[in-house]
């Protein structure tokens, strides 16, 4: 896992758009944070994850320890590549997994002062939950990406 603070200016505040590219071998915890950017704490963030007690890939939103946003889709083996781009602004939530469809979420708030990525897992509960396989590429966008934006961007 890599983590980097101090990077406000490069996080999109209001609204912007995450992207990650990886293959997961399979092996870690049930629950792993893919990228997760953040205030410092648990209480505002935003998510890119995986659940594998149900089989799923998720973006979530969570600001003043209020989930906002959780879109998630079922997904099956993470060990090819995965590209996952994941858009936000107040009442705009969109994510696209393999250039697939996007799902959608029309309510929510966003967090402000996001000031931190971490990049290839977490913790959760003070348990660490790190990706067993590797994080190809990372980007950060200022600006909501459209949906044929983020299913070009996803397309494998």
């Amino acid at each position: 896992m890599i983590s980097k603070t101090g990077i406000s200016d490069l996080i999109g505040q209001t609204e912007g758009t995450v992207f990650i590219e990886f293959k997961d071998d399979g092996e870690a915890s049930s629950f792993t944070n893919y990228l997760r950017i953040d205030d410092g704490t648990t209480n505002n963030n935003i998510s890119v994850y995986k659940n594998n007690s149900l089989s799923s890939l998720g973006a979530a939103v969570t600001t003043s320890g209020v989930l906002q946003c959780n879109l998630i889709n079922s997904v099956g083996n993470l060990k090819n590549i995965t590209k996952v781009a994941f858009s936000y602004k107040l009442n705009s939530f969109s994510v696209s997994v393999n250039g697939s469809a996007i799902l959608k979420d029309t309510l929510g708030t966003v967090p402000l002062l996001l000031s931190r990525i971490k990049i290839g897992g977490d913790s959760v509960n003070s348990i660490p939950t790190i990706l067993s396989g590797k994080v190809n590429l990372v980007k950060l966008y200022k600006t909501v990406l459209t949906d044929s934006e983020l299913i070009s961007l996803t397309t494998i």
